[in-house]
């Protein structure tokens, strides 16, 4: 008998991680096969944290159940990531037999757009690359040639977060909120994290949203050849 169901993690478990293979339950579920998502393993790390699991995972109508057994889709160790399409979230679909369709991540949620949000701030990221000197003086400038009134993000869940000296802050109880805000924003500035994926993921609800991504110098020749993490419409910036 021929196994129809396809289970479905990153192996690290991150924000960003879980993203790259969100467009993956559709177009699956659209050749036949069910959906599942893995249960926690011996084979993948933990989700960094639960939030990550209901965002991505929790609304979306093409997981049918989250079950143990064969680990089928996702960045399994061995997979050797190839950029064959020009494009991060295809490069994925193509590796795993999928006539490529999708650039941008997916979210399966309706966004509250709220009034009056002009630019917003990200800067925290895993990569302990990045200077932080640096950081602070490319988002000084790209605000201050912005003309926009700017806050930085904050929430329980960052990592190596850079303040802003003088910067308003804004706090978010939760990756909906950021989503919300993020849909609603004239622009973006982030480091390469998580939350970069959820703002590639909502240039499908505000395409015109300028999305400013600072790499670290060291990466950046690499990101930009692979692709890796990499997302259209994004303004890609060398530390």
């Amino acid at each position: 008998m021929i196994d129809r169901v396809y289970r479905i993690r990153s192996y690290h478990g991150g924000l960003g991680d879980e993203l790259q293979f969100s467009t993956f339950p559709e177009l699956f579920t659209a050749c036949g096969y069910e959906v599942h998502l893995l249960k926690d393993s011996n084979e993948v790390l933990p989700f960094r944290n639960f939030g990550i699991k209901q965002f991505v995972w929790g609304r979306n109508p093409y997981i049918k159940a989250e079950s143990s057994g064969d680990w089928r889709l996702g960045d399994k160790p061995g997979l050797v990531y190839k950029n064959t399409e020009n494009d991060f979230i295809k490069n994925w679909e193509k590796m795993f037999g999928l006539e490529p369709q999708n650039s941008l991540p997916k979210i399966y949620y309706s966004p509250k757009l709220i009034k009056g949000v002009e630019g917003l701030i990200d800067t925290s990221a895993l990569s302990l690359k990045y200077n932080s000197e640096r950081v602070i003086e490319i988002v000084q400038f790209l605000v201050r040639t912005s003309g926009m009134n700017f806050k930085q993000i904050v929430s329980d869940h960052q990592a190596n977060n850079i303040d802003i000296p003088g910067m308003e802050k804004i706090r978010f109880r939760g990756l909906y909120e950021a989503y919300d805000a993020l849909c609603s924003c004239n622009e973006f500035i982030s480091l390469s994290s998580g939350l970069h994926s959820v703002a590639a993921a909502a240039r499908r609800q505000n395409q015109n949203m300028v999305h400013h991504c600072i790499l670290p110098d060291s990466d950046y020749a690499w990101t930009m050849e692979t692709k890796k993490f990499v997302y259209p419409g994004i303004k890609y910036i060398k530390e």
